[in-house]
């Protein structure tokens, strides 16, 4: 038995001990690069947010300003990121969180599991988070190869093409809003089947987390509620709306939502939940009004 052992170890180790070398690399590369990740001097303004911030805030419309959101991004990982920029980019003055609805719904707690998404940050969390990933994801061996492909790719990359970084980005359809799409969205993030699905854990207690650290750095931070069809808001379940304001008013910050926007149908994706490319041009505008009337308005 020994010597099978001794065989396997033999044969093995001119594959294990080049992985290991690797996953550590990747590891301090990636933090190297986020701990030292630089702005423009005369960027003072970062959006963060998921999908809906990347898709509605179109950075370039607005001054000193880089949207900085991910598609499916927790709240735990956009606060690591956060607080690495802000570190790194001491003229950060002001942050524009983005928050929806659905910020609080319980399938997020679940989402950031996937390997899909919890790849794009493994290599730039703490390693208590590390192994908390690795212990409740359902596929540990698929997220160790998407960590090692994507820290790779961190390693000859840079900007907004790592992996943890993100961007404005959007697009043109020609899929017109659907019932049908809309009650697959409100199906899919606020229902366990046929029930209401409860309240993300995991986003409650970062979003406490990211306005605690925002001022504690005197950041100014602008919760945006990112424009949504009204098809979709309506059938937004009630006690979620509630969580929303209650959690937002009670953190004591400034919202800004987007309901004296008038977007047109074929302002938004078939979801009813994010804008296309032409919405985000009018909310981004609509957004640098709102700031021009605020009584905290910046430059």
């Amino acid at each position: 038995m020994k010597k099978f052992l001794k065989k396997i170890l033999f044969f093995a180790a001119p594959l294990v001990v080049p992985f290991v070398i690797c996953f550590f690399y990747f590891g301090m590369n990636s933090k190297r690069k986020i701990d030292n990740y630089k702005f423009p001097v005369t960027v003072n303004k970062l959006v963060i947010g998921d999908s809906h911030t990347r898709l509605a805030i179109n950075d370039s419309l607005l001054p000193n300003t880089v949207n900085m959101s991910q598609n499916s991004e927790g709240m735990i990982y956009t606060y690591y990121k956060l607080k690495a920029f802000i570190k790194a980019n001491p003229q950060i003055d002001t942050v524009f969180f983005g928050v929806g609805y659905h910020s609080f719904a319980g399938y997020y707690d679940d989402h950031i599991l996937l390997p899909d998404i919890s790849s794009r940050y493994f290599f730039v969390l703490p390693l208590k988070d590390q192994l908390h990933l690795f212990k409740n994801t359902k596929s540990p061996g698929l997220l160790v190869l998407k960590s090692m492909l994507l820290g790779l790719n961190n390693a000859i990359s840079s900007g907004t093409k790592l992996s943890f970084v993100g961007a404005y980005e959007n697009y043109t359809t020609k899929a017109a809003i659907s019932d049908s799409s809309i009650a697959q969205r409100i199906q899919s993030a606020y229902y366990n089947k046929k029930e209401r699905s409860g309240f993300s854990q995991s986003n409650t207690q970062y979003y406490q987390e990211i306005v605690k650290l925002c001022k504690e750095h005197n950041i100014h931070v602008y919760v945006i509620n990112a424009p949504t069809h009204s098809k979709y808001a309506k059938q937004v379940p009630g006690e979620f709306r509630n969580k929303y304001y209650t959690t937002i008013n009670n953190s004591g910050v400034e919202l800004i939502e987007f309901s004296g926007l008038q977007l047109e149908d074929k302002d938004f994706l078939p979801d009813g939940d994010h804008v296309t490319k032409n919405g985000a041009a009018q909310a981004s505008n609509y957004l640098r009004e709102q700031l021009s009337k605020s009584k905290n308005a910046i430059k």
